[in-house]
């Protein structure tokens, strides 16, 4: 699969191409609405809990990590999650700085 070919989010199994990539703005967006998931998630649950997208509104909005996945840079998407989920879960970056650093800039 090349660099502008990916399975959309939603699940539908067609190649679909179009560009992959996002700007900063967007970035630092999906990354603020994922700081604010994972607050509500431990809100709610008492702890931040993995679910399923059809698992309520808190399963769906963990959607952001999936688009979020979608568009960071192509080293990124090539080792795996690890680093993904490092730069993510960094909160003694700002959103803005992350955000950089998932797009690889």
């Amino acid at each position: 699969m090349s660099d502008t070919e990916h399975k959309p989010a939603c699940g539908n199994e067609s190649k679909t191409k179009e560009s992959v990539g996002m700007d900063l703005e967007d970035m630092v967006h999906l990354v603020y609405i994922m700081d604010a998931y994972r607050k509500l998630n431990i809100t709610c649950c008492g702890e931040e809990i993995m679910m399923g997208f059809d698992e309520g509104c808190i399963g769906a909005l963990s959607r952001v990590y999936k688009v979020i996945a979608h568009n960071v840079c192509a080293e990124m998407r090539e080792n795996d999650f690890a680093k993904e989920d490092e730069v993510l879960l960094d909160t003694s970056l700002t959103p803005e700085e992350r955000a950089k650093k998932l797009l690889g800039k």
